[in-house]
């Protein structure tokens, strides 16, 4: 399922390194095939984290928009809340940075995202849900490009534990 989302050719990534290799999972999560495959994986993340600490800490799954929004969706279903962590708080409207039920300094969330460099938009969102008082206890990410040390970059900045699912090598091998 997740092979599907390599592509070769020309790109230029967020980070506006240019690269022939790209990974767009948006159309594996949106699909309900993919949602599928990502809550069975998170459900196997899960355990692990029982198995490893007793327990889970988070109540919601906050977003990386956009490409972490269907994974949080998948593994919410009916179970936790959903935020979306702004990069920039809405010049109109409400005006929020993050979209969402929360309460200030109750919330705890998991960030989710689909591809991570150098792991720049997740730190963004990481500070941007914790103006606003929800605290990140734990980040899941689908792929590491094994670039530019974006997950040690990612923990480094935060201080919180990341698990990433499938590397750009593991991808690249399915």
């Amino acid at each position: 399922m997740l092979k599907s989302a390599a592509l070769v050719g020309d790109f230029t990534l967020s980070s506006g390194k240019k690269s022939d290799f790209f990974i767009n999972c948006k159309p594996v999560a949106l699909s309900a095939e993919g949602r599928f495959w990502i809550h069975q994986a998170y459900r196997e993340f899960v355990r692990k984290q029982i198995a490893k600490h007793g327990r889970i800490d988070w109540t919601a799954v906050a977003a990386v928009p956009i490409g972490g929004c269907p994974i949080a969706h998948a593994i919410a279903g009916s179970t936790y809340d959903v935020l979306y962590a702004r990069k920039e708080t809405k010049d109109h409207g409400t005006r929020t940075l993050v979209e969402g039920t929360f309460i200030r300094g109750e919330t705890n969330a998991l960030l989710v995202e689909d591809v991570i460099t150098t792991g720049q938009s997740v730190i963004e969102a990481y500070h941007n849900l914790k103006a606003v008082g929800v605290t990140v206890v734990s980040i899941l990410v689908l792929v590491d490009r094994e670039e530019d040390n974006g997950l040690q970059r990612v923990k480094d900045c935060t201080g919180v534990p990341v698990t990433c699912l499938f590397t750009k090598s593991e991808l690249i091998k399915l």
